[in-house]
């Protein structure tokens, strides 16, 4: 459990219940709760994640009682919460109750007796597929989340005086590690559940002096695009963006804003397999490649690997990104037995990433190996298509099926129009490629694109 040093300072502000909460009452809650469970033997817990007072009193709890703790994503269907029940046999299942009272907001269920066997260091699962997919947990280790927890607070220079507003979710790796972060250096965090497109969550921004601003690519999309406007981030220390690769333009219009108003920019790098951040490129030090995934965090290492998994030492040459540092997971749990499994990685990643040295050394990052298909011999980059069409105001999603690319775009277009750009401009055949029209690209639960369901679109109207 990591509390900061000056906790009389520190405070949690959740705006949507009006309730303010020192890091001192916190911690006094804490020790009255924890006389429920400290004498008895360690139990697996499911918790659904919220964005509430109850479910940062259970997290921390649980954290600092040794507890594995499983976050659960908020709108988990019934099905899939009954199947990860099944596989994982949790004791516990916590969820958010309308008695605000009772348990600091929270229910809790017995679902379980079984006498788990856990991996000593295990502390904090987290699912690799929100509520589709099988379930798969991500297996961190205290050690995991304080290295990782520490070296972001080193780069971003996060201090008790900094502040925060959070609204992203927490069974998010990445919304996990902006309140790790700043919990442990005391800083101020603002949880508020309005979005960036709603006044009030500017005017509580400009009004609580909020200093750090974080978000995944598709926030600073929206922030372009509604042109925030400059006295919302007089007091801005920084942004900060991670959960996937930031559209170039978008990129450089905060490169400019931000040099423009003397505003620090962090494009970070990272995977919930590795608690979850792995490394960060700096407006102030790397202004002419922010587009990089820049250098590796404190007490971690970035290589890359050739097909044969030799280190690739030459410039421009692709390879996948291989990652070793003390924030590297345990491994994967699929069932209630790997949840005693021992760390065979030796402290490795391999991404399943690609990219390549620049000049100077730095890594690109082109994207997901899956996001590479070959077409008679062609290597194309599906992002690179999107892109493209994105540069034209055309916003699509490709994904490959049965050497077939098929192209996503949510409005109507003129489809002959744009089959002659592809074809001219990535040297595709016209029956090697499709148009299709969808009202909405399907996202997950986290607001990522639902290739897997795009896929499954395509093998439909194939």
């Amino acid at each position: 459990m990591i509390f900061p040093k000056n906790i009389k300072k520190t405070k949690i502000i959740f705006e949507d219940d009006k309730y303010k909460i020192s890091i001192e009452k916190l911690k006094y809650y804490l020790n009255i709760y924890k006389k429920k469970y400290s004498k008895k033997k360690k139990q697996l817990v499911f918790i659904k994640s919220d964005l509430s007072f109850g479910f940062l009193i259970n997290y921390f709890l649980f954290l600092s009682l040794k507890y594995p703790l499983v976050i659960l994503d908020p709108k988990i269907s019934k099905k899939q919460l009954a199947d990860n029940i099944k596989v994982f046999k949790p004791n516990f299942l916590l969820e958010p109750s309308k008695n605000k009272k009772r348990n600091f907001g929270f229910k809790l269920k017995i679902l379980s007796k079984l006498n788990h066997k856990f991996n000593p260091e295990l502390r904090l699962l987290i699912s690799t597929s929100g509520s589709t997919g099988k379930p798969k947990l991500v297996m961190l280790s205290e050690k995991n989340l304080k290295s990782n927890t520490f070296a972001i607070c080193d780069y971003l220079k996060l201090k008790s005086n900094d502040s925060t507003i959070l609204n992203l979710p927490t069974n998010y790796s990445y919304g996990l590690s902006i309140i790790n972060t700043h919990f442990s250096k005391g800083s101020k965090i603002l949880i508020l559940k309005k979005t960036i497109i709603d006044k009030y969550f500017w005017e509580k921004f400009v009004n609580e002096k909020i200093n750090t601003f974080y978000g995944v690519p598709e926030t600073f999309d929206i922030l372009k695009k509604i042109k925030i406007k400059k006295n919302n981030f007089s007091n801005l220390k920084f942004f900060a963006v991670a959960g996937g690769k930031i559209k170039k333009n978008t990129l450089n219009y905060f490169k400019n804003l931000s040099t423009k108003n003397k505003i620090d920019f962090f494009n970070m790098y990272g995977q919930t397999e590795a608690s979850p951040r792995i490394s960060y490129s700096q407006l102030k030090i790397n202004k002419y490649n922010l587009n990089s995934i820049g250098k590796a965090l404190k007490g971690g290492k970035i290589s890359l690997l050739d097909e044969k998994g030799k280190k690739i030492k030459k410039i421009n040459v692709v390879g996948e990104i291989l990652y070793s540092g003390p924030n590297v997971m345990l491994g994967y749990a699929n069932n209630y037995k790997d949840l005693n499994n021992k760390r065979t990685n030796k402290y490795k990643l391999y991404t399943n990433d690609i990219g390549y040295f620049d000049k100077y050394r730095n890594i690109i990052l082109l994207g997901r190996n899956s996001r590479f298909t070959k077409i008679d011999s062609k290597r194309i980059y599906l992002d690179d298509i999107d892109y493209f069409l994105n540069k034209k105001n055309i916003n699509s999603v490709s994904v490959d099926w049965k050497n077939n690319v098929f192209i996503f775009i949510n409005k109507k277009v003129n489809e002959k129009q744009i089959a002659n750009l592809i074809k001219k401009n990535f040297n595709l055949k016209l029956n090697q490629f499709k148009i299709r029209v969808l009202k909405n690209i399907p996202k997950t639960n986290n607001n990522k694109i639902n290739y897997k369901k795009l896929q499954e679109i395509a093998k439909t109207t194939n």
